[in-house]
């Protein structure tokens, strides 16, 4: 069941082409070159769509956010939202500035949160009791309060993480599976692994870290996800988490570990009998830049594949309908 929450409204307006990005210092204007000669940027018009918008839902934590809405809806099966999350360098409008072609190409609404250290110290594990707000909860009021703005109520709702962004989202599927219509994780450092035996973050037996959830694998391994990683995002920087566990566990790099995952989530997905929904996408000679894994294929990949989750969608609801006749 979808939450409902105050609005506080977008406070905001920006055009898309050039824009200030706070992230990366005060009064800085970058040229953002990715909005790319092979798309259009979009138009700024009165009503607010072909603008990224700035808001922040009043509840839990007052979580600021971007968000762009198109000019027309594309051929969704229902209006459609993309879930957008940065890593520690909270570049939530750089990224929705990157994707702010493809979701105005495809009809796709964006929403960006952006998680401030101080106030969501533990965003990439949700917010575990005791270390800050609940992110999960956050990003819900944030959806909430971008709805409500926009007037807009979303029927199909994609996530899509970077770096840490990744580590937020697939941890928020397996938290919410009836919330993901499909997920892309995209440079994670590292994992949750589909196993109840082992405690969360590492697994997922929660034990009371997230008070109310239930982390299910019969539930969030039937959800379409794509996993995505340059292939030279190799380096064991301070931004990598390291420790003799994970080393040993999951691999010493995020190549490494993003195939170890994918593999588990496969496995997993075998022994329940579910169908294969986890695909892996190595970006070619790109290592943990968003900019260079953009321009080497993500948004192209990520687009094509909410895409085809959302046509693979429509033809099950008209299957399920179809039968419903028959019967």
């Amino acid at each position: 069941m979808r939450r409902s929450r105050r609005n506080r409204g977008l406070a905001l307006v920006l055009p898309v082409p050039r824009i200030p990005i706070p992230d990366s210092g005060a009064g800085e204007v970058h040229d953002l070159d990715a909005l790319r000669e092979s798309k259009t940027a979009p138009r700024v018009e009165s009503s607010g769509r072909g603008r990224i918008r700035a808001g922040s839902s009043a509840n839990s934590g007052g979580l600021e956010y971007y968000a762009y809405l198109p000019r027309s809806p594309g051929r969704w099966d229902g209006p459609a939202l993309l879930v957008v999350v940065h890593g520690i360098s909270r570049n939530a409008l750089e990224i929705v500035s990157e994707f702010a072609p493809f979701a105005e190409a495809s009809g796709v609404s964006l929403l960006a949160p952006r998680f401030d250290a101080e106030t969501f110290p533990d965003y990439q594990r949700l917010g575990r009791l005791g270390r800050g707000p609940r992110a999960d909860l956050a990003i819900q009021a944030a959806i909430d309060s971008f709805s409500r703005a926009s007037g807009i109520r979303f029927e199909r709702r994609f996530f899509f993480g970077f770096s840490g962004g990744g580590q937020f989202v697939h941890r928020y599927l397996m938290a919410h599976p009836d919330q993901v219509d499909a997920a892309v994780v995209a440079a994670a450092g590292w994992y949750t692994a589909p196993d109840v035996r082992i405690r969360y973050p590492r697994g997922l037996r929660v034990a009371g870290a997230l008070p109310g959830i239930r982390l299910d694998p019969a539930q969030f391994l039937s959800v379409p996800l794509l996993v995505m990683v340059g292939e030279r995002d190799t380096v064991r920087d301070a931004s990598v988490r390291v420790s003799p566990w994970l080393d040993r566990v999951q691999g010493r790099t995020r190549v490494d570990r993003a195939q170890w995952w994918v593999t588990r989530i496969r496995e997993a997905a075998r022994a329940r009998g579910l169908a294969g929904t986890c695909g892996f996408h190595l970006l070619p000679e790109v290592g943990h830049s968003f900019t260079d894994c953009v321009k080497a294929g993500l948004a192209d990949r990520l687009f094509d594949f909410i895409s085809t989750a959302d046509r693979a969608h429509e033809r099950v609801e008209r299957g399920s309908a179809s039968d419903e006749d028959r019967s």
